[in-house]
């Protein structure tokens, strides 16, 4: 069977849907290696700033669609294939972190009294020298694991057999649902802003369906703008988690301080140093962490009540039934006389969509993601 090219391939075209759910993950994947690869090659300019998010993205996305269709794909999305890709994006999780936590305490400062900036100067060159450090490791190691995951997924997805493989347009509407149910299942599930455990989850549900629905959205209508919506979705909810990591930090290097100070103040006062224990008195970074975790929580409760207004309990319904409308068009034209076996179907368009740096992927959607944006 002859078949276009992806270049050939005009928007609004969904004929490629009926190719095997093999042969279509396999282009996808294909592409995701790809553009991981060329991410990788820019990590030798420094001054590409970039190019390890850029890196992250595609390896978080190869892991998710690999994930939604291992059904399907048998060995090619294994957990040792899995695993491998998970590990790649935790090994620059730490450096993501703590890179977002800057930025948001960087543009506290204006609001910060004099006496409160000497703890945000002190967080800062912790995370500082902490980003430093988790950079440099993963530009040394991800090189070489990277290489071994290509390897091991390449054979495997040359060893598939679409002969026996579903139509892309049946797996896919198929997830779609799936997908979508655990996605609405998740966000009832949060109880409040202070639940990230729940709020994390539906997170990474809200980007498992983007990415899932990512592929069809220049040639599906309604599937652009339900990406849409879920972009805006896991930016917020990619926000407050970020805020409640902050929220942890910030309470630990409080207790760590404190005890530390404790110690200190001890050590100088049994050795009679007490203009030291006069100096280290009127040095407090703790006042900088209260005011800083005052900020932390004054905005994590604005965004859950934005979260709360545009998609809690029926606030999003609208979603849900736009995307169970586009799972039932789909198995409708399932339905229809199929083309000709000697007819040609053009090669999935490649997906092009590149994420801004967000505060992604936590540490769980490429383990499951740092929210580090997409």
């Amino acid at each position: 069977m002859t078949t276009r090219s992806a270049s050939q391939a005009s928007a609004g075209d969904a004929s490629w849907l009926d190719r095997p759910t093999v042969d279509v993950v396999a282009d996808l994947a294909r592409g995701h290696l790809s553009e991981a690869a060329a991410a990788l090659a820019r990590l030798a300019d420094r001054r590409d700033s970039e190019a390890l998010h850029d890196f992250r993205v595609a390896v978080r996305r190869l892991r998710s669609l690999l994930r939604g269709y291992r059904r399907w794909l048998g060995r090619a999305a294994g957990r040792k294939v899995r695993r491998g890709l998970g590990e790649l994006g935790s090994a620059t999780n730490a450096g993501r972190d703590a890179e977002v936590q800057l930025e948001w305490l960087e543009a506290q400062r204006p609001q910060l009294a004099r006496g409160e900036r000497t703890g945000l100067n002190a967080l800062v060159r912790k995370l500082r020298a902490l980003r430093r450090e988790s950079y440099r490791e993963a530009r040394g190691d991800v090189r070489a694991d990277f290489a071994r995951v290509v390897e091991r997924l390449e054979q495997r997805l040359g060893e598939l057999d679409a002969t026996t493989s579903v139509s892309f347009r049946e797996s896919f509407s198929m997830l779609l649902r799936e997908h979508a149910a655990d996605l609405e299942q998740r966000l009832a599930a949060i109880r409040g802003a202070q639940d990230d455990e729940h709020a994390h989850k539906a997170r990474i549900s809200a980007k498992r369906l983007r990415y899932l629905l990512e592929p069809i959205r220049r040639d599906v209508d309604g599937a652009a703008a339900l990406v849409s919506r879920l972009k805006d979705l896991q930016d917020l909810l990619g926000e407050l988690h970020d805020l409640h990591v902050l929220d942890d930090l910030l309470l630990s290097e409080l207790k760590t301080g404190a005890i530390a100070k404790v110690q200190l103040l001890r050590s100088l006062a049994l050795a009679g140093e007490e203009d030291a224990v006069k100096r280290q008195r009127r040095r407090d970074e703790s006042r900088g962490l209260v005011a800083l975790a005052a900020a932390v929580r004054t905005g994590r409760d604005a965004l859950f009540a934005d979260l709360s207004a545009r998609w809690l309990h029926a606030a999003a319904h609208s979603v849900f039934a736009d995307a169970a409308a586009l799972a039932d068009s789909l198995d409708r034209r399932s339905e229809l006389p199929r083309e000709p076996e000697d007819s040609s179907f053009p090669q999935i368009p490649p997906v092009t969509t590149h994420e801004t740096p967000a505060g992604d992927d936590s540490a769980a959607e490429i383990a499951d993601g740092p929210s580090a944006g997409p």
